[in-house]
């Protein structure tokens, strides 16, 4: 016979659940009864049952943006909201220049769990996530590394690590394979941040570099809360991980600032 306190700690879960669906349903009710643009909406499911036909008509390894741009193609004003609880909070989706323009130019703040991935990728305060006072202030500071004319002196080094990309990629191409881009790109951008910001060159397309590997394990295990995968989501190695290679991180960037 199971335990009244077996039955009462249930009864508390399944109440907390039920309370946290009815909280997000009836957000996505208003917006429905006033006439926002969303696709059709199911009271269990919220708008994951739409999400799936989509994603069945897509390779299984597409982002989760490329989902999204197929379903854009079905409002042509380019807005629509999306309920994705508990994987996510509601989404609006900007699908036109005109108002990916105006959220640019809008002074909001970031969500939370966007200004969590920076903090695990930057390890600290940062540009992107600022509020708009302090980020006054320190994007001041950094106006002369933003200047026309400094930037012009950085153009050498980074042809030089785009050439090895060229390079790359043309032997890729060569093979008829089919390969993906993005590690590619990834390595790229970390030898362009080496060589702009301590003047090193890291050769991370072509070679192993310490620093360079550990940024990428710290890119590849933040999470911007977007996996669709619970598994994934809720992976419990990824706070140790994150923790241990960012001290990594500090430690041979202290090295080479040194």
């Amino acid at each position: 016979m199971l335990s009244p306190l077996f039955l009462a700690t249930v009864i508390g879960v399944l109440a907390y659940v039920l309370t946290k669906i009815v909280a997000a349903r009836r957000f996505m009710f208003r917006l429905q009864n006033a006439g926002l643009p969303m696709p059709p909406y199911n009271t269990i499911f919220g708008h994951f049952l739409v999400l799936g036909k989509y994603m069945k008509k897509l390779p299984a390894d597409v982002t989760t943006n490329t989902t999204f741009y197929e379903i854009a193609k079905e409002f042509p004003g380019g807005i629509f909201y999306l309920d994705l609880w508990p994987v996510a909070k509601p989404v609006l989706v900007l699908n036109t220049i005109t108002t990916a323009n105006q959220l640019a130019h809008a002074q909001l703040e970031k969500p939370k769990n966007i200004e969590h991935a920076f903090q695990d990728l930057t390890g600290g305060p940062n540009l992107f996530t600022m509020p708009h006072e302090p980020w006054k202030y320190w994007r001041a500071l950094f106006n002369p590394g933003f200047s026309a004319s400094y930037m012009t002196t950085l153009a050498t080094a980074i042809v030089r690590e785009t050439d090895v990309f060229c390079d790359l990629l043309r032997r890729r191409a060569g093979a008829s394979d089919v390969f993906q881009l993005e590690n590619l790109t990834l390595k790229l951008t970390i030898d362009v941040i080496g060589a702009v910001t301590v003047d090193e060159r890291w050769l991370s397309q072509v070679q192993e570099h310490p620093l360079a590997a550990a940024l990428r394990t710290q890119i590849e295990w933040t999470s911007f809360g977007s996996e669709i995968n619970p598994l994934s989501r809720l992976n419990p190695l990824r706070r140790p991980l994150l923790w241990y290679n960012g001290r990594r991180v500090d430690r041979l960037s202290t090295v080479i600032a040194s």
